[in-house]
């Protein structure tokens, strides 16, 4: 493994760098040979932000460059997006990005104004379910990737972009792992490619009766992606091929909770956006212990080291040989085992919450499956 000739470093960098090491195993593992499932979008979200960590943490502490050739931008706004409503882009600034999605989006499904009747018959937004949940959308999917708001593309036109993006993840692998051959990553991290049901619709009937019908589209947009990460982590992130992917996953589906409990936390600080139902289903998520607990301080630490790779702060309590999970018990506090345990029925419950939030019908009574059109894919 590379970090061995980043030597001589700290005991506590050396460990960050092991821990950066079996995130790109976890997430090369599970893109390889993904192909279509839809679960490549939340994967290679992921898989773009542990490594923009690991491009950072290289440049700034090594002073190494592991020569991703990913488009900058785009890798720094999949990372951002995957952060949800605590990262530089605020609250207000995801707002603004989805304005921008759906007007792209418009524009690209409907060029021409000429024969409005036409537009009944054009549908423009994509939904995945399993069974009565809500899974993932295409808008979803996009900002989820990081592609420009300002230019929607459609599903077939998604691949070079993602390529660029998974052959950056796929460089930090290769450079981590001198010498490893696609063989050795594929044996590790997930590969569920469960039957999903993928509905096609049109965005300006579907989406205003979400959520009761009380929020803006770009809200309502962007709590979907919240649900929609969620909902991936929950499903498609466990693995149990190593102590290495195991320990990545959960590092996985505890940095989208957490991430997910804290856009929670700043939106209820904005009574303004929200209507009564809606007001009453945020403090019901704030309300739940999961939720509650995953941005008090410890775990906030947890999440900054283990996520940022910083763990200088706690280089004077490692052991003398400490493990990939050594930062869970010196930030939280928490067996391993248990805050595994607590990430997947906090992941459970806020998907539940979420999902039972969407569907509620509107005051008319429709819900979003009433809009929607089955399709084979």
């Amino acid at each position: 493994m590379r970090v061995d000739s980043l030597l001589p470093v700290e005991l506590h960098e050396k460990l960050s760098m092991t821990i950066a090491a079996s995130d790109l195993q976890y997430v090369a593992g599970s893109i390889l040979g993904v192909g279509s499932h839809p679960r490549s979008w939340a994967m290679s979200q992921w898989g773009v932000m542990v490594t923009f960590e690991l491009d950072q943490t290289l440049r700034r502490v090594h002073s190494a460059d592991p020569g991703l050739g990913w488009e900058p931008t785009i890798a720094a706004a999949a990372r951002h997006a995957g952060k949800f409503f605590d990262g530089k882009r605020n609250l207000d600034e995801v707002l603004t990005s989805f304005r921008s999605l759906i007007t792209s989006n418009e524009q690209v499904f409907f060029p021409s104004r000429r024969v409005r009747a036409l537009d009944l018959l054009r549908n423009d937004v994509s939904f995945i379910t399993d069974g009565t949940e809500l899974v993932l959308t295409s808008l979803s999917g996009q900002f989820m990737l990081g592609f420009p708001p300002e230019k929607i593309l459609t599903l077939a036109e998604w691949g070079p972009h993602a390529r660029a993006l998974m052959a950056g993840v796929g460089q930090a692998a290769a450079w981590t792992f001198e010498g490893r051959d696609l063989d050795g990553f594929a044996a590790h991290g997930d590969h569920h490619d469960d039957t999903v049901t993928w509905w096609d619709g049109k965005l300006s009937r579907v989406v205003p009766v979400a959520f009761a019908g009380e929020l803006s589209l770009e809200l309502a947009l962007s709590l979907i992606s919240i649900h929609s990460t969620v909902q991936a982590a929950r499903r498609w992130t466990r693995t149990t091929c190593c102590a290495w992917c195991a320990t990545a996953s959960l590092k996985h589906r505890f940095v989208v909770l957490h991430h997910a409990a804290r856009s929670f936390e700043m939106l209820s600080g904005r009574p303004d956006l929200l209507g009564p139902e809606a007001t009453e289903h945020v403090r019901e998520l704030m309300a739940d212990v999961h939720v509650r607990t995953v941005v008090t301080p410890p775990y906030r630490r947890l999440r900054n080291g283990w996520f940022h790779l910083g763990l200088g702060d706690i280089a004077q309590q490692l052991p003398r040989d400490p493990d990939l999970l050594t930062p869970v018990t010196l930030y939280a506090g928490i067996d391993p085992l248990d805050l595994d345990a607590f990430v997947d029925r906090g992941l459970d419950a806020v998907a539940a919450l979420m999902n039972a939030w969407i569907v509620e019908p509107e005051p008319g009574g429709a819900t979003i499956f009433d809009n929607l059109r089955r399709v084979d894919m």
